[in-house]
């Protein structure tokens, strides 16, 4: 099974428990947590100018209603460190590179806010408040980390569930009466319930999104009827094999499959059966393609093409001849008196070279095999050694040592 059918069943697979878990398989998860990061570049700088505009909302509460109980150590941290962290921070995200670490420093970030806000929080409280002074910078933070941030589902429930407990915990010790804590800490926990819900809705609808799109993304490389690549995937397949060959300076061969007589299926036993001779066809293609950088692509119509990574010029041509040999065994329920189906096939054999592969000059070299074998009389197999990757030359390069074949 070719990568592309694998990772089309893995994505499909993680609908259900992996999506109503809010985690995928582990190399899935990474790949989910890059694309988010790919867009998280507007909500990171959006969330910094958020924390800013709350700091200058703090001071000024501070300077009208809070009779002076931001005293200057506070008063510098917030304007000392965090005002400058945040500028610098919504600078910095704007020419950051590696964007898929922004989750990741917002992460850490959340949590470095959810320290200093309790922190001041409980600072400006007082024994004597029937309700806590600026408690209400809590319930921001809440909303903020659930609405705003990006933040993960478990990371914000975590850093949620913290905040509440720092709260309770620092009202206790500066010797509030419980009345005063029970109602900081039910409107906490209000705010922060709903932010969980919101927020657990709001990742799994981004993770069935990331889904669809990748589904969609590999169902357009794949041929519906064969499941084998289709002229997009292969394109995209072969110049990842031929990079991957040309690094290592491993051999490289192609096959290409043409049906001989295929109209004749279709106009006497009708398309249904025409259909089912080139599943049969792609069946057999497949299974001689089994290593991970293999490809098997039907490139339209009934013309197939396959490209083996890393296999000697003998062992190229043994599997064209077997090749040719099952298929014509697998073709036999199609055949009859009037009906004369078959295959030919053109297989060329390409060492490795040190200048870019040119896999437009590769296939061009293909199709002049494929006719060469249709010339001899349809039902042929025209093997040729082209030497180096461009199809320039025609000498005959000896392969490396230590190259296994298929």
């Amino acid at each position: 099974m070719h990568s592309s059918q694998q990772r089309l069943r893995a994505l499909k697979s993680q609908f259900g428990g992996p999506l109503n878990r809010l985690h995928f398989t582990d190399a899935l998860e990474h790949e989910f947590r890059r694309d988010f990061g790919q867009g998280f570049r507007p909500v990171a700088q959006a969330a910094f100018l958020a924390v800013m505009a709350l700091i200058v909302v703090v001071i000024s509460a501070e300077a009208l209603w809070l009779q002076g109980r931001l005293d200057a150590p506070v008063k510098w941290l917030m304007f000392g460190v965090e005002f400058p962290l945040m500028l610098a921070l919504f600078v910095g995200v704007g020419r950051l590179r590696r964007v898929e670490r922004l989750p990741t420093i917002m992460n850490v970030l959340m949590l470095f806010q959810c320290v200093v806000f309790t922190g001041v929080a409980v600072y400006v409280a007082m024994p004597g408040d029937p309700v806590p002074y600026l408690y209400e910078i809590l319930v921001l933070y809440l909303l903020f980390l659930f609405f705003f941030t990006g933040v993960m589902f478990y990371p914000s429930v975590a850093q949620g569930l913290l905040c509440i407990a720092l709260a309770a915990a620092g009202y206790h010790a500066r010797g509030m009466p419980g009345s005063a804590i029970a109602h900081a800490v039910l409107f906490l926990v209000a705010t922060a319930g709903m932010g969980m819900c919101v927020r657990y809705f709001m990742e799994r609808i981004l993770r069935r999104d990331f889904l669809n799109r990748a589904i969609s993304i590999e169902a357009a490389r794949l041929d519906p009827l064969t499941d084998l690549l289709n002229r997009r995937g292969f394109e995209d397949g072969v110049v990842k094999l031929l990079r991957q060959a040309r690094r290592y300076q491993c051999p490289v061969g192609l096959l290409m499959v043409d049906l001989d007589n295929f109209k004749q299926v279709n106009d006497a036993m009708g398309h249904a059966r025409g259909d089912e001779l080139l599943v049969a066809v792609s069946r057999t293609l497949d299974d001689i393609a089994r290593r991970p950088l293999d490809l098997v692509c039907r490139r339209g119509g009934d013309e197939f093409v396959v490209a083996l990574y890393d296999i000697d010029e003998d062992a190229l041509s043994d599997i064209a001849d077997e090749l040719d040999r099952r298929l014509d065994t697998r073709m036999h329920p199609w055949r009859t008196p009037s009906i004369d189906v078959g295959a030919s096939i053109g297989a060329v054999w390409f060492a490795p070279d040190q200048q870019k592969p040119d896999p437009t000059a590769m296939l061009e070299v293909l199709d002049r095999a494929l006719y060469e074998a249709k010339r001899k009389g349809k039902g042929r197999v025209s093997f040729q050694r082209t030497g180096v990757w461009d199809s320039s030359s025609t000498a005959r390069a000896a392969p490396p040592e230590g190259q296994a074949g298929v």
